[in-house]
């Protein structure tokens, strides 16, 4: 009798052993999380160390999902498969906890941005919003909120595009992220240029410009000085667009950038008859526009 009790009490303790990841793989998941917002990278290379065959808990097959497709978003891998994500929203769906739920729909919605279905994307991205009372992190809003501002953007509807910029903003100012916060505010301005509603385009670059170099931005002050270039050309304002190019020249490589900003600076060239010059950078954005599958319309 005490051998069979025994046996049964060995039997039930493999059972349950059987029915739980290994703590490494538990841990290791924890870790990668900790690490995605400052440290993604090093959560991408610490995800890659796991065996997704490792998982048995629904639980951890989850959160590897979100984590792997959260990673490949932070360190520019763009997943266009949403067949990974989609065991994280399945899981999440049904469950209370909040963040975990709205960054599966929001990263279910990026995958689907980068696929190009848009219309899927917008399908995710507000079942994201319909938590924004209870996940409460500005951050995370202000990201979504950019996102749909950028499917309004992409399908015309500036009027809704600048209403979620806008939000994007506030969500960022009150989160702390102050070049999320800028960055949203040249988003504004795009939209305004749209809208051919030129001088708020002019004035929100320029505040923008300002504070980007004395905060040390060159990456937002680089892409304020090229859309200034180009707004200023609109607005047929030639000497304010040529003193944007000369300050890029002097800090910047032009040629990194896009063919229609390289046309652009082409055209101011050709004006000014500076014929040679004109060529010179026409050629930079014949190159230029191939390598990004585009065409120059001249």
């Amino acid at each position: 009798m005490k051998g069979k009790y025994c046996i049964f009490l060995l039997f039930i303790l493999v059972a349950l052993i059987s029915c739980n990841d290994p703590k490494p793989v538990t841990d290791t998941l924890h870790r990668a999380e900790a690490l995605m917002n400052e440290a993604p990278d090093s959560a991408w290379t610490l995800l890659n160390t796991i065996s997704p065959d490792e998982m048995e808990q629904n639980r951890n097959r989850a959160l590897y999902a979100l984590l792997y497709t959260q990673a490949q978003d932070k360190t520019y891998r763009d997943e266009t498969n949403d067949s990974l994500i989609s065991i994280a929203v399945d899981y999440y769906r049904d469950t209370d906890d909040v963040r975990h739920k709205f960054l599966s729909y929001y990263y279910k919605g990026r995958v689907m941005m980068n696929a190009g279905e848009s219309i899927k994307a917008m399908l995710s991205f507000l079942e994201a919003e319909n938590l924004c009372e209870e996940i409460n992190d500005g951050y995370l809003l202000g990201l979504l909120y950019t996102q749909i501002g950028d499917i309004y953007k992409n399908h015309y509807d500036y009027p809704r595009s600048l209403e979620m910029f806008k939000k994007a903003t506030v969500c960022y100012e009150q989160s702390g992220k102050d070049l999320h916060r800028l960055y949203s505010l040249v988003d504004q301005a795009s939209v305004y240029k749209n809208l051919d509603r030129n001088e708020e385009s002019y004035r929100l670059h320029q505040i923008v410009l300002d504070e980007g170099t004395r905060k040390g931005y060159r990456g937002l002050t680089e892409l304020c000085l090229g859309d200034l270039t180009m707004l200023c050309l609109k607005m047929k304002k030639l000497d304010e667009a040529d003193l944007f190019i000369r300050e890029l020249q002097q800090h910047y490589d032009i040629s990194t950038m896009s063919s229609s900003f390289l046309a652009d600076v082409a055209e101011i060239h050709a004006i000014r008859k500076e014929w040679n010059l004109s060529q010179e950078v026409l050629q930079q954005a014949w190159q230029r526009a191939q390598t990004e599958n585009d065409t120059i319309v001249l």
